[in-house]
């Protein structure tokens, strides 16, 4: 909603939403998404889906997941190695890990987020009362990868079975808190009127 009413068009693209700056709207009780990135190799969702997914009511496997912290209630975790951030687990070995080369991940992040306006407020029976505007400038990029693997930023698992008919995958999505958004940035702004 906010981004119609500055006539944006928000989507899920690799830049920023006006051009130079990324829009956010924050309510309060969820995490941010930063952006939407699928690890790799190619297939490795099916892997997961079926070593950590769970029968949903509609009888399909589902595995929607979230890695706080760096590590989860399921035995995953994050782990740094060499040149990539891969998701792991200690007892099971034989599956296609998810991984995310640290130069992926730092371009995803440069890419949209070099500059940053989350603008704060309340939803109430289907209307927005905006409330703040926070600038976040000058990232933090080098710390990006750090972040990462100390489960500042999260990693969001969102996929299930599609009735036999393969893999439904909504997207590997990186997410933060509000209140760690200045763990990412040199300088924040409050917007006032």
């Amino acid at each position: 909603m906010l981004e119609e009413l500055l006539g944006i068009d928000g989507g899920n693209s690799d830049t920023p939403d006006p051009g130079k700056w990324e829009v956010k709207f924050h309510s309060g009780s969820s995490l941010l998404t930063l952006f939407h990135l699928e690890g790799e190799p190619r297939g490795h969702m099916h892997h997961m889906v079926r070593q950590f997914g769970w029968l949903d009511n509609k009888g399909r496997t589902s595995f929607r997941h979230t890695l706080f912290q760096g590590h989860s209630h399921l035995g995953l975790y994050v782990a740094n190695e060499s040149n990539r951030i891969t998701v792991r687990h200690n007892d099971v070995a034989d599956i296609v890990w998810p991984y995310w080369t640290h130069d992926r991940l730092i371009n995803a992040f440069a890419a949209k987020f070099r500059r940053l306006i989350v603008v704060s407020g309340k939803k109430k029976l289907g209307s927005v009362c905006y409330e703040a505007a926070h600038l976040y400038r000058e990232p933090v990029i080098s710390m990006f990868v750090q972040a990462v693997e100390r489960g500042i930023i999260c990693i969001d698992f969102d996929a299930r079975t599609n009735n036999g008919r393969g893999l439904r995958n909504h997207g590997t999505k990186f997410r933060v808190k509000y209140e760690h958004l200045t763990y990412l940035y040199n300088e924040t702004e409050k917007l006032t009127k």
